[in-house]
C-alpha cells in the first residue's frame, strides 16, 4: 500500500469530528464519552476493512 494514500492521523480525526460524530448523533442521539471513545477506536483501526 502506498503510504501517500494513507490518511494522516489529523485527517482521520477531522473526519471523525466533522462527519462521523454528527451523523451518529443524528441517527442515535447524543453519544456518551465512552461511546465516542469506542467509535474513535474502531475508526482508527479501520475495523470494516
Amino acid at each position: 500500500m502506498d503510504n501517500e494514500k494513507l490518511p494522516t492521523l489529523a485527517q482521520t480525526w477531522l473526519n471523525i469530528q466533522t462527519s462521523l460524530f454528527p451523523w451518529l448523533s443524528e441517527e442515535l442521539g447524543e453519544l456518551t464519552a465512552k461511546q465516542q471513545e469506542l467509535v474513535t477506536t474502531l475508526e482508527m483501526i479501520r475495523i470494516e476493512e
